[in-house]
């Protein structure tokens, strides 16, 4: 369907008149940015062509699924033994406790940006402030991904979807009963703050997407000299560089102990 509307527009601009043919121009960029975004999607058969509205619920209902199940995962997780370490030479384990991003906030000003607590106060944050992580084990290679293109709903798919492949070609075949996933806010600054502790971070310049908020809101800094900020682009972090900071854990029903 996309690519009959875009002959047509096509069609459109070649007989127009120069003022009208630039507007025509201007559209067919911008239905070319959205195809580029995924925003489009020319996969659906042509014989079933989805409206606005069940795109939006289908989208809707896999991102929920998919975070969920991460939730799920994140709940039932094992301490790594020594020999899981030794598969996955360079990395490192951190213990996360569980406490809200909030809480951190309020624990920590120094760590943050200033206003930081008023970001998490805004609009639809709640989940981003209020949501307590277990207490897991979280390990670490420190890898940084590639971030996908994609907006919205289908970004953030996207991104699932690179921790997932990352997962597929570097973890498993380290150790089998590993798994990347995409961590929450709260367990992320809690290894940047154990990270300054020793001088280090693990954001010195970029952010990621974070499980919460459905990758909504991003975490990290723009420099080795900046505190830590988490939000989106209007609350400190426009301009600076997006990857995907994966964390590595052990699910209790994959334990080969």
């Amino acid at each position: 369907m996309a690519s009959s509307i875009e002959a047509i527009l096509a069609y459109q601009q070649a007989q127009a008149e120069p003022d009208r043919a630039q507007e025509i121009s201007r559209l067919r960029d911008v239905i070319k940015r959205a195809k580029e975004d995924g925003v489009i999607d020319e996969s659906l058969p042509p014989t079933r062509v989805a409206t606005a509205r069940e795109e939006r619920d289908r989208l809707t209902r896999e991102v929920q699924d998919r975070a969920r199940a991460t939730y799920m995962l994140l709940e039932g997780v094992r301490t790594p033994t020594n020999e899981d370490m030794e598969a996955l030479r360079g990395a490192r384990v951190f213990d996360i406790e569980p406490v809200s991003l909030g809480r951190l906030v309020e624990d920590h000003p120094e760590h943050f940006k200033r206003g930081q607590m008023d970001i998490l106060d805004g609009r639809r944050r709640s989940e981003l402030k209020n949501y307590v992580p277990p207490a897991m084990a979280v390990v670490m290679r420190f890898d940084v991904l590639d971030h996908p293109r994609g907006q919205g709903e289908q970004g953030f798919l996207k991104v699932l979807n690179a921790v997932d492949d990352y997962s597929e070609s570097e973890i498993k075949p380290r150790n089998a009963d590993a798994q990347a996933v995409l961590l929450p806010a709260s367990a992320l600054a809690q290894i940047d703050i154990s990270l300054a502790a020793e001088g280090k971070a693990l954001f010195s310049s970029h952010c990621t997407s974070v499980l919460d908020n459905y990758g909504a809101m991003r975490i990290g800094r723009g420099g080795p000299a900046g505190r830590l900020v988490v939000g989106d682009w209007v609350d400190g972090l426009a301009g600076v560089h997006v990857r995907i900071t994966p964390g590595i854990v052990f699910p209790k029903n994959r334990s080969s102990q």
